[in-house]
């Protein structure tokens, strides 16, 4: 068996233990999209067949590695040592793997970063698709604009810090 048929199956037992309403669906979108072949980029890191499945496997692992795993089987991130949240393994695993799943349909290992009328090709048709299918009140998408990578940054950090804040907030009520 060859690496990228390893990683296929890898990801597909991590993406089984996903019991939420619709995964059926999204794996069903993603076994038809590119998300196996697709290069992570077409310059930088794993710019090659099968970059983007590698990637989204890398990034679990990284994320495992800085988390503690608990006694009840979910995991908590710390700050100074000090438990700032606690995830359950689903939420790893759908943070991790997903994160790049707007790259499906995007980078080939032919096509170039090419803009047409100032957008990506193709690009904004998939990311709505794909928000509509996989967004859900529970689990909602929230789309930062990244035209700047320190602005972007920020906002994703305000973005998670206000989430986490509102279901630490939730727990205690």
């Amino acid at each position: 068996m060859d690496n990228r048929q390893a990683n296929i199956n890898r990801f597909e037992a991590e993406m089984a233990k996903v019991t939420r309403d619709g995964v059926d669906k999204l794996m069903a979108f993603i076994r038809k999209s590119d998300m196996y072949a697709a290069p992570a980029s077409t310059r930088f890191h794993l710019s090659v067949t099968g970059g983007l499945l590698q990637h989204s496997l890398n990034v679990l692992d990284a994320l495992r590695a800085n988390l503690t795993k608990n006694d009840d089987g979910t995991y908590s991130y710390e700050v100074a040592g000090v438990p700032a949240a606690r995830v359950t393994e689903e939420n790893v695993i759908i943070m991790a793997l997903l994160h790049d799943i707007c790259k499906t349909y995007f980078y080939t290992t032919e096509i170039r970063n090419r803009k047409v009328g100032g957008k990506w090709e193709q690009y904004e048709a998939a990311v709505n698709e794909m928000l509509a299918k996989t967004s859900s009140a529970y689990a909602p998408w929230n789309v930062i604009e990244a035209n700047d990578k320190k602005y972007a940054r920020i906002k994703v950090l305000q973005t998670v810090i206000a989430a986490v804040k509102s279901r630490l907030k939730d727990d205690k009520n």
